[in-house]
């Protein structure tokens, strides 16, 4: 059996989104231990560039063959690098400073951003059943966020208490991420200063947090976009260029970011985790939590690198949708830590529509293959026609 390019794009593209799923619940392990989101970038991007980097250097058949790809075509390579620099740097903040499920949302919006940006650089001319599934997606995503947005809106309209409808009827909200180290400190120190009374003003930069990782969100959602197209359009103009080796370079870019940020302070004693608490453990949890949460991550950068070769940009990002709905899951299953009426719906009606589009997609190829040897059996008959004539 043949597997058409289309099988292998969305094959490549489903199996890496499935692996980085658990990113989310293995940040907010890290996150609840430490200070310091740009900690988690740094050794994320270090353990990922030994994986993604031994794994270019044998596809592409050694060093040499590498650093020929990354000239084959250097404005693909610096346009790679700058926008996986920043995705890269993104995702990571995101998680770390705003709650998954919102960050993950935001980040969700890119496949709209992809099918602008495939329309405009590569004249790229959807289906219109991708379209339809586009929006319907979109649909599901504001399904699952508007109730939060609304229930914010009456709490500030009632100084702070939640309202609730005529009919009785409470919105649900994806739950505020779990205060780090900082937090905790911050908070304790100001119930001793106030006699244990809390302090506006720590509210106030924890909502400023929180909106700093829902703009890094949306950003990084337009920037992967950006490198999907750039995949894509290295792969119609500039098939010998090594778009692999262009994203060890960005995810070097991302560490070398992180680590300057952080000012050197990379190390988790550093960053406030104790092996003396309990709760915290020996700090080989920390290097076991960063190596797996690094080969999460390094399906997912593989992946876009390959997959998009194969399928749209578009098509890319709504198989990108499926982490909404599954990473949420694994916070679910680990630490208790449910998603709301709103989320279960947008997100199984997100699921629903994916499959709905691919099983399309598929039909669609089964029948041109059919018509194709439909054709070529007639163009056998022909010619024996002809010669027995």
């Amino acid at each position: 059996m043949v597997v058409s390019e289309h099988t292998r794009g969305v094959a490549i593209m489903l199996l890496g989104v499935l692996i980085v799923t658990p990113d989310s619940a293995l940040i907010r392990f890290i996150m609840d231990r430490i200070d310091g989101a740009l900690i988690c970038v740094f050794w994320k991007m270090a353990f990922s560039i030994l994986v993604i980097g031994t794994y270019v250097i044998i596809a592409s058949g050694g060093p040499r063959e590498v650093f020929r790809g990354l000239l084959e075509s250097p404005k693909h390579t610096l346009t790679g690098f700058v926008l996986e620099t920043l995705t890269a740097t993104g995702f990571t903040l995101a998680l770390a400073l705003t709650h998954p499920a919102r960050a993950l949302l935001f980040i969700s919006l890119n496949p709209l951003w992809c099918a602008l940006f495939g329309r405009a650089f590569l004249e790229e001319r959807l289906p219109v059943r991708t379209l339809v599934v586009l929006f319907l997606c979109l649909v599901c995503i504001l399904v699952v966020f508007l109730p939060e947005i609304l229930e914010a809106e009456g709490k500030h309209g009632t100084g702070g208490h939640a309202s609730e409808g005529a009919s009785g009827a409470n919105y649900t909200s994806a739950p505020s991420p779990a205060p780090t180290v900082a937090d905790a400190n911050a908070t304790t120190a100001n119930n001793n200063g106030n006699g244990g009374a809390s302090d506006d003003g720590d509210e106030g930069a924890y909502d400023a947090t929180m909106e700093l990782g829902d703009a890094i969100s949306f950003l990084t959602g337009i920037t992967m976009a950006g490198y999907i197209t750039t995949v894509r359009h290295a792969s119609k103009y500039a098939p010998d260029a090594n778009m692999p080796a262009v994203m060890i370079c960005g995810l070097m870019g991302a560490g070398v970011i992180s680590f300057s940020l952080a000012a050197g302070r990379v190390m988790p004693h550093a960053a406030g985790w104790n092996e003396d608490q309990d709760e915290d453990g020996p700090v080989a949890h920390f290097w076991l939590i960063m190596t797996a949460d690094a080969l999460c991550s390094c399906g997912l950068f593989i992946a876009l690198s390959v997959g998009p070769r194969y399928i749209s940009g578009a098509e890319v990002a709504l198989i990108m949708l499926l982490e909404v709905l599954v990473g949420p899951l694994w916070l679910a299953l680990i630490y208790a830590d449910l998603p709301g009426t709103y989320t279960i719906i947008g997100g199984m009606s997100l699921v629903f529509f994916l499959a709905a589009h691919e099983a399309l997609v598929l039909l669609g190829l089964a029948e041109a293959e059919d018509d194709g040897e439909e054709e070529g059996e007639g163009e056998r008959a022909n010619g024996e026609d002809t010669k027995g004539g």
